[in-house]
């Protein structure tokens, strides 16, 4: 009994932490998104006063 219980909990154990490798994997591969009108977006300039 103690065995087959201690065999459960390691595979548990594995299938999660290959979840969470398998999630943070697909999050590391999705593209950035980018903004199609950063080239329309105005620069702000400072004022050079006296």
């Amino acid at each position: 009994m103690y065995l087959n219980s201690l065999r459960l909990f390691s595979q548990t154990s594995l299938w999660a932490d290959s979840a969470v490798l398998l999630r943070t994997m697909a999050l590391l591969d999705i593209a950035q998104p980018t903004n199609l009108l950063s080239a329309l977006v105005p620069i702000q300039l400072e004022p050079s006063l006296p």
